[in-house]
């Protein structure tokens, strides 16, 4: 069988949606929809059918991941001067609540580019982000706080 062949008919026949939708009338999914049919995404990848494995999903994890240092890079044009465990956890910041969001924490932000590393990270503690998050902000608090110690 030809695959190439089979791939292009599949996304003419099914349709590109790059956002959630229902399947059976195309609405899209958002907070308090009601689904009528099954949550559907993509060219017509129906995740209560065939759930997403670790394999798909690892690519759109990188994809993304790297896509968050493109922004923080965009947003902090220095970032790309500081430590390499400082640039993971920006990154990994702004892959969990948005560059724009990141880009609100501006005490944080002056002091890691005054190389402030420990104030910064003493100040990201005080953050409701850092409540919120738990474990992961106390991991990513560390990282800033160990960063450039020798």
């Amino acid at each position: 069988m030809d695959l190439d062949k089979l791939i292009t008919e599949l996304q003419v026949d099914e349709g590109w949606r790059p956002f959630l939708y229902d399947d059976a009338n195309g609405n899209k999914v958002t907070p308090g929809y009601r689904l009528e049919g099954h949550p559907t995404i993509g060219w017509g990848f129906a995740f209560d059918v065939s759930p997403l494995t670790m394999s798909e999903a690892i690519p759109i994890l990188e994809n993304r991941a790297s896509q968050k240092w493109v922004e923080v890079q965009e947003l902090l044009p220095w970032a790309a001067v500081l430590p390499e465990d400082i640039q993971r956890a920006l990154s990994n910041m702004a892959y969990n609540m948005g560059t724009e969001t990141l880009a609100t924490f501006t005490t944080f932000l002056s002091l890691l580019q005054a190389g402030k590393y420990s104030e910064a990270a003493d100040d990201l503690k005080t953050t409701l982000w850092a409540k919120q998050t738990g474990n992961r902000a106390l991991r990513i608090i560390a990282l800033i706080k160990g960063a450039g110690i020798t």
